[in-house]
């Protein structure tokens, strides 16, 4: 005599949705689709038990095949405090027929988690499926290539946006001529300039600071002089590309004529002073810094510990602070690695390259975007990132 055992909603894992359960027969919820995505947007970005739970409803509910909900959770398990990708993307596999927006989560959250080149993975097999890539696709995919160095892979993703009619667009503009540049393709960047559609400041200092990254003062320089609208982004990027290529003049120049100075400003004429060895004009700047009461944003880092550290002065920037700890716990040569849970300050970069050089040290630095490898005053990712 056989028995039957029926498979019922409440015994389902909360984790994943079983392959062969039919969805025709899982009850709509009373719930929502508002109520569900306010849940997983406030208290399941904090708590992982939260998370669970409302993955058990939404499984439960027969929400798993509202897309927007299935989306929200697949960002909230990559975001979560366990911050698990490997886990996201597991739940990512059993969205049924997924739509731009959740393939769009699931490309930020690869690249949030420096998983540049799983990015384009799922860029082209977004293609395949067929799921029609929109505007918010493009700037996460051009920075992957960026971030990867593929170059190849770039260009035909410039061919997608041209076909797409997409290629007006402000935001994938600035990410396209961001990646042309760090390839060293100047003229095809330009290009996205100089074809007679709308661009902003932002595309106009993205290609400032391409052309500087590049050692084209000249270019860069005639390309600020005929912006009719500049920002701080713009002497930013002027002063920054200045200081690196030796002219101190001119960017003290420019430093002087800003009048709303950010974080940036201050540590790009400072870092470029302490390069080029002229250290009296570095503590002016410094000194003067003070006398504004100028207080730079916190760098908020991790170097193996929970607690996340507030400063108020560049110089003591948790990413300093954690290579001297690693300077007084470590032998000679061994190398420093270090964990940070947001995007590298330019100012520690900068100074982090120089404390290779100087102490004869590899230094590893993990952000938020990748990973940085600092050997002998260089770093792997050449100044992009």
């Amino acid at each position: 005599m056989s028995t039957t055992t029926a498979t019922t909603t409440t015994n389902l894992p909360h984790n994943l949705k079983p392959e062969n359960l039919s969805t025709s027969n899982i009850p709509t919820s009373q719930l929502p689709q508002k109520t569900i995505l306010d849940l997983l947007n406030t208290k399941c970005t904090t708590s992982l038990h939260h998370l669970k739970q409302a993955h058990a409803v939404v499984l439960k509910s027969g929400h798993f095949q509202d897309h927007y909900v299935a989306g929200t959770l697949v960002k909230c398990y990559a975001n979560s405090p366990s911050s698990n990708l490997d886990f996201a993307l597991k739940v990512f596999h059993y969205v049924p027929r997924p739509n731009v927006f959740v393939w769009n989560l699931v490309l930020k959250s690869c690249l949030d988690h420096n998983e540049a080149f799983k990015v384009v993975y799922f860029y082209y097999k977004m293609v395949v499926a067929n799921s029609r890539p929109n505007k918010f696709t493009y700037p996460v995919v051009f920075k992957a290539c960026t971030v990867t160095g593929a170059d190849k892979e770039g260009v035909q993703v410039h061919a997608h946006v041209v076909k797409l009619g997409l290629h007006g667009d402000v935001h994938i503009k600035s990410a396209a001529i961001q990646m042309y540049a760090s390839f060293g393709l100047l003229m095809e960047a330009r290009q996205f300039l100089d074809d007679g559609q709308e661009c902003d400041v932002i595309c106009w200092n993205a290609m400032i600071d391409g052309y500087l990254k590049c050692e084209e003062t000249k270019a860069a320089k005639e390309l600020f002089d005929s912006m009719v609208d500049k920002n701080t982004g713009s002497y930013n990027a002027m002063i920054s590309g200045l200081a690196k290529c030796g002219r101190f003049d001119e960017a003290r120049k420019l430093f002087d004529e800003i009048g709303d100075k950010d974080e940036i400003t201050w540590s790009s004429i400072i870092d470029g002073y302490i390069k080029g060895g002229y250290y009296k004009e570095a503590l002016e700047i410094i000194d003067k810094l003070k006398i504004e009461g100028y207080s730079p944003n916190a760098s908020k880092v991790l170097f193996d510990i929970e607690e996340e550290e507030k400063e108020t002065a560049l110089k003591y920037h948790s990413e300093k602070l954690a290579i001297a700890f690693g300077f007084i716990n470590t032998n000679p040569g061994t190398t420093i690695r270090i964990v940070k849970n947001l995007r590298v300050c330019e100012d520690c970069h900068s100074a982090t390259k120089l404390i290779s050089k100087v102490f004869e040290r590899d230094i590893i630095v993990r952000d938020r975007v990748r990973y940085h490898h600092f050997k002998n005053g260089k770093c792997s990712c050449n100044d992009f990132w």
